[in-house]
């Protein structure tokens, strides 16, 4: 598998479901990443808890020579404006030197930057299948400069190869694409998120009390929360904004805004500007992300786009009703009148209406309490995942590993 980190965000906590499945099935798991960011809470203890190895560039030493020096075997020169914080170059030899070594028949990228490296390498290297996972709807597309035209030529050049396979978690993503890459519609298959039950401790019941507590709420208050990562495609500001507004008709509520990213300064400065200090709960990157949904009456999504967002099939599972604006896959996420609000637009007071309209109802939150679960458990069951994953790979036998069907075999 290849990612560009192992961040504590959405789509590597599905790197972190789908590697754990598979371990499950007798597969075999490696990862390569690209960089880290010191300081930021990332995945590692988890995977290595699993057995996994994660590999990144740095850790090759002299093998890896930045400058112009390192040969582009993989004609990688090409799409090197695709990112300004990372020469994919020596890169690229770096991914090489791990496949070469683990010598894997599936090669799994994961977003639209590891599909352009991850992509090239493995194609060039005769890895017998590469699959190109799209986390969102085109992201690419919303940049400026020429980075979403050099990922359109890495997609289509791409696209050519027959050991491609793409897959998109989300209908609305998977039609986008299509739409964009112009390619052949079998060319991208769906495989929705799939919600990992042990990787998160939901709580229920009195446990909402204990949560509330360590989080330092007091029991009766009203409680607004999400988990994000602090960067523009969530729009935290839009988030404060929705929350003054419902501060400003229920001054009693309290917001938690747990995560941790570039914009987590002015997101503290901000609150302080609209006067909300008092009614915030900043927590940080929280590692048991369980204890937040665990103190929330209302999860709210703020994002300009989404894919399948890991944090409202988190919330549901834990049976919190749920608020979130039409864009993307989110329409997809949630049953809407049921477990939570599709809003039309991403305006503050229209959020601001259904997370008070939720709030007004005792009826969500026992609705959301029985419904969420059943809807995560039929909708994004883990097994389910790990089963279209498989069948993506070309396995006749989804149910089954390669190892797991020679043992079977053997045993008859």
């Amino acid at each position: 598998m290849i990612a560009p980190g192992l961040a504590r965000g959405g789509a590597e906590r599905q790197i972190l479901a789908t590697a754990d499945g598979l371990l499950r099935r007798g597969y075999e798991v490696e990862i390569f990443y690209f960089a880290g960011v010191a300081g930021e809470p990332d995945f590692i203890d988890e995977f290595s808890q699993l057995g996994i190895k994660c590999h990144h560039p740095f850790e090759l030493g002299d093998f890896i020579v930045s400058g112009s020096s390192v040969e582009d075997i993989h004609d990688l020169h090409q799409f090197a404006q695709l990112v300004a914080h990372l020469d994919i170059i020596p890169l690229g030899r770096a991914l090489a030197k791990t496949i070469r070594e683990f010598r894997p028949e599936i090669v799994h990228c994961w977003s639209d930057l590891a599909n352009v490296i991850g992509g090239l390498v493995a194609t060039n290297l005769g890895v017998p299948r590469v699959v190109l996972g799209q986390r969102n709807v085109p992201a690419f597309r919303y940049v400026d400069g020429v980075a979403p035209y050099l990922c359109l030529d890495a997609y289509r050049l791409l696209a050519q190869n027959s050991n491609i396979v793409m897959l998109n978690n989300s209908l609305t993503g998977l039609t986008k694409y299509l739409q964009w890459l112009d390619v052949p519609y079998d060319k991208i298959k769906l495989v929705y998120n799939g919600f990992l039950p042990q990787g998160i401790h939901i709580r229920r019941g009195s446990e909402t009390k204990l949560c509330r507590r360590r989080l330092g709420l007091m029991d009766d208050a009203r409680v607004i929360g999400t988990v994000m990562r602090f960067a523009p495609e969530k729009d935290p500001h839009v988030w404060l904004e929705t929350a003054a507004a419902i501060a400003a008709a229920r001054p009693n509520t309290r917001f938690v805004l747990a995560g941790y990213g570039n914009l987590a300064e002015q997101i503290e400065r901000r609150i302080e500007t609209l006067g909300l200090a008092e009614c915030f709960i900043l927590p940080g990157a929280p590692k048991d992300v369980g204890l937040i949904y665990g103190a929330l009456d209302v999860l709210l999504l703020t994002s300009r786009f989404e894919g399948t967002p890991n944090v409202l099939i988190e919330a549901q599972a834990a049976g919190i009703p749920v608020v979130a604006p039409d864009v993307g896959g989110t329409s997809e996420a949630l049953l809407n009148g049921v477990t939570g609000i599709l809003v039309g637009n991403r305006q503050a007071s229209s959020l601001a209406s259904a997370v008070l309209e939720i709030l007004e109802d005792p009826g969500w939150r026992e609705r959301a309490a029985t419904q969420g679960p059943a809807f995560v458990s039929k909708k994004f069951g883990h097994q389910r995942m790990i089963d279209d994953t498989i069948a993506a790979y070309g396995y006749r036998d989804a149910r089954h590993s390669q190892f797991e069907l020679q043992k079977m075999a053997s045993n008859r």
